[in-house]
């Protein structure tokens, strides 16, 4: 009779312990969400250098058309350099298609709107360097067991 009422408690303890971990997974993280990027198409990019340019320039509307053409020609002859060639002969045809549609640029752009443009575009290169250089630097440790010259 113990025996039938102590295996009897022990199946409704297992069966009460088994319940409460049947718990549903999470839901995914929105954090890995953000690791993956849509590739953006050429006339992606266009439009978001023709925003920021606009922003920063004040473009007129005939400019507008323009710096948009030239733009998008730029962005579709990177896109099919960037499938057909590899190594340094992609990177010199990628240069000399924005040293062209630069060049193109600053006919269409007032000498105010093209220094403009300029500065903008070596803030954005700046700021690009220093996040890269800090994806790249360890992070320092504040532990004092972890320097060097702790004794």
């Amino acid at each position: 009779m113990f025996k039938s009422l102590f295996l009897a408690a022990t199946l409704i303890g297992s069966g009460i312990s088994l319940e409460a971990q049947n718990v549903t997974p999470a839901p995914a993280k929105p954090a890995q969400a953000k690791t993956q990027k849509k590739a953006l198409t050429p006339e992606d990019r266009t439009v978001r250098v023709i925003r920021m340019m606009t922003a920063k320039t004040n473009l007129t509307d005939a400019q507008f058309a323009d710096a948009k053409q030239i733009i998008l020609e730029r962005e579709n002859t990177i896109e099919e350099t960037r499938k057909s060639t590899a190594g340094k002969d992609k990177k010199a045809a990628i240069d000399a298609a924005r040293t062209k549609a630069d060049s193109k640029l600053q006919g269409v752009l007032t000498p105010e709107q093209w220094k403009l443009w300029l500065t903008f575009k070596a803030e954005q290169q700046k700021r690009h360097q220093e996040k890269k250089a800090a994806k790249t630097q360890p992070a320092s440790s504040t532990n004092p067991a972890d320097q060097e010259d702790f004794y």
